[in-house]
């Protein structure tokens, strides 16, 4: 069904700003209290949920 009224600009691209890019979300590491991206294992100690996921190496 067609639409019975023309939907002016500004309507529009209101409507599509919504639609943006929005930006990750940033957590602290229980572990080691290294911020995060949300849902990830932390890059630093390598835990995940409480658990250690990956073998992280120590550099000096």
């Amino acid at each position: 069904m067609p639409p019975k009224k023309k939907h002016s600009k500004r309507r529009q691209r209101n409507k599509n700003a919504n639609a943006g890019i929005k930006a990750p979300s940033i957590a602290q590491c229980k572990q080691c209290n290294a911020y995060i991206q949300g849902h990830r294992a932390c890059s630093e100690c390598g835990y995940y949920n409480g658990r250690q996921v990956t073998s992280v190496e120590q550099s000096e």
